[in-house]
């Protein structure tokens, strides 16, 4: 699901190593080093649910990567992807 979520998205290139990092299968020497890069932040508001979106994404594999669906929609409305990408995101994942 995030996935689709995080294709919605400018990717910045901090954002792309995990993006890279995903799409050539999760190599798990990377993943300590890279869930704590994520997670080590200290924006708020839109910028941190940005943030939250990529540190779930590397650190669970869950349908909704962590996070129950009304917080991860929170979190993808505040990075600015729209609500009908959420929506489709969401309802592409439960098929």
């Amino acid at each position: 699901m995030l996935r689709q979520l995080i294709g919605h998205l400018d990717i910045n290139s901090e954002e792309m190593e995990i993006v890279d990092w995903d799409a050539t299968g999760r190599n798990p020497a990377d993943f300590n080093r890279l869930a704590a890069k994520a997670w080590d932040f200290n924006e708020v508001g839109d910028a941190a649910s940005r943030r939250r979106l990529f540190a779930g994404f590397i650190t669970n594999s869950e349908i909704t990567d962590g996070y129950g669906a009304d917080y991860l929609i929170d979190f993808a409305l505040g990075a600015g992807i729209p609500a009908a990408a959420i929506y489709d995101a969401m309802t592409r994942s439960t098929e």
